[in-house]
């Protein structure tokens, strides 16, 4: 669930507060751990976890680090472009990056019911509004106003979408078929996601301001149980340029999530939300576990988890069940330190931190 409040990071020489564990995933595998870990040590306040360099250096092999921070990491995505930036000569922009998100190690998908997603942007990587606009020659004007609809610039969504849906007037009715017999990609890893939580079972549904035929498409492809979207009218094979009943909004979304949630006996903190727009902020919020993808900074800024680089099927590690053994491990040696200075706050020996100053690791052997 969306948190209620910003929590930020700072640094400290020494804390005698429980460390809390701080995921690091990036979308390249060659992570340089020890300059990497030495960079978010000082931009970000987050230390190294106490892991042995066996250990550590697997994860990182594996485009993961464990750290840890002196509170709870309350937002996500917190840090990454300007670490990359600062201390990687990643430029702005680049397809490189990393996302830092908060570790549950008791999180359990067992506990989730219900997943929904948004499609437009998350589930694919595009807005099918503005495809049907280049069939028109309209791409530049509707793809600027569904940007700043999903930045949350405009205070009425849904007079933006009937401005947009207007531009697509005298369009062919079977251009929405056209697109999808295009072929429509998946993002990265929604297909292995999708799969392990259905496997899981978990019901999975798509409530998208999207329009009915491709929403539905994507649906099935993804093996949710049921959909939402907007319709367009069409007049003799043609579009209208007008909306068919409701628009799904960001107060729609939000409605449709509690309704089928209801209609299946399931509780709100047992639900997951995927969005990446304002218009899901409603959604996002009322979820147990609200995750961003790509996501416009409004939404980034609030989510639960944030995947800003990394692909969906990295949200797997954030749960007990489906999480990497590396990761696991690495989180039994990293509570097993935990508890120990829980009973003992003079022991706060970092072998990590030692191993980043050039002394050797002390701690167990990996696995």
């Amino acid at each position: 669930m969306i948190a209620s409040t910003r929590n930020t990071l700072q640094s400290s020489a020494a804390t005698e507060a429980q460390p809390h564990p701080v995921l690091i995933q990036a979308n390249f595998r060659k992570l340089e751990a020890a300059p990497l870990l030495a960079a978010l040590e000082r931009d970000c306040g987050l230390q190294p976890a106490p892991l042995p360099i066996g250990l550590r250096d697997q994860l990182a092999g594996k485009g993961m680090l464990l750290v840890q921070g002196d509170r709870p990491l309350g937002k996500a995505h917190r840090g990454s472009d300007r670490v990359l930036a600062a201390n990687f000569r990643r430029p702005p922009g680049s397809p490189e990056g990393i996302d830092i998100n908060p570790l549950d190690p008791e999180r359990r998908l067992a506990s989730f019911k219900l997943a929904a997603f948004d499609m437009d942007s998350t589930l694919i990587p595009i807005e099918c509004i503005d495809e049907l606009a280049a069939l028109v020659g309209r791409t530049r004007e509707v793809a600027a106003l569904t940007q700043a609809a999903m930045l949350g610039e405009v205070s009425d969504y849904d007079e933006s979408l009937r401005q947009r849906s207007a531009l697509l007037a005298d369009l062919p009715a079977e251009s929405l078929q056209q697109l999808i017999d295009r072929g429509i990609a998946l993002n990265p890893g929604v297909e292995q996601l999708t799969r392990v939580l259905r496997a899981a079972g978990l019901r999975l549904i798509v409530l998208s301001g999207g329009f009915t035929p491709v929403v539905a498409h994507i649906a099935a492809r993804i093996g949710a149980l049921a959909y939402e979207a907007n319709e367009l009218e069409v007049r003799e094979g043609l579009l209208s340029g007008k909306l068919s009943g409701r628009i799904l909004n960001a107060k729609y979304k939000a409605h449709y999530l509690h309704s089928y949630a209801r209609a299946w006996d399931i509780t709100p903190d047992a639900t997951i939300a995927f969005g990446d727009g304002a218009n899901d902020l409603l959604m996002l919020a009322q979820a147990g576990l609200s995750i961003a993808y790509r996501a416009k900074p409004i939404v980034a800024a609030q989510a639960d988890l944030c995947l800003g680089y990394a692909n969906f099927d990295a949200v797997l590690e954030h749960f007990a069940e489906t999480r990497s053994r590396t990761l696991g491990e690495a989180l039994e040696v990293f509570q097993t330190f935990r508890a120990r200075q829980a009973t003992d706050p003079g022991h706060n020996t970092h072998p990590s931190t030692e191993h980043s100053r050039g002394t050797p690791c002390s701690g167990p052997p990996a696995r």
